[in-house]
């Protein structure tokens, strides 16, 4: 297991563009069934288009057999639930 994807506090959707980069250079993992961690403790804010990022992300690599596990802070939790996308990225229990 590798060291995990470290995501800044601040992630407005102006980022997205840097997160792909980020998520890209991680994904060669995915292909040898690595799982691939990201660490969003310190996540105080993320805009729609990012938290869409990360959906693509992790539909992407568990589409290949892969595994993407995320821990996030309480503010990035809150604002996955706003935007409706909570259950999609932080699962409980083993992934199906």
């Amino acid at each position: 297991m590798s060291d995990p994807i470290v995501l800044p506090d601040k992630m407005p959707s102006s980022t997205v563009g840097d997160l792909s980069r980020l998520l890209t250079a991680s994904a060669s993992e995915a292909e040898s069934g690595t799982e691939i961690r990201i660490d969003a403790g310190g996540v105080r804010s993320i805009g729609a288009l990012a938290a869409e990022q990360l959906v693509r992300f992790v539909r992407t690599v568990e589409g290949g057999q892969g595994r993407v596990e995320i821990t996030g802070s309480a503010d990035f939790e809150d604002d996955l639930r706003i935007l409706g996308l909570h259950d999609l990225l932080l699962r409980k229990g083993p992934s199906t």
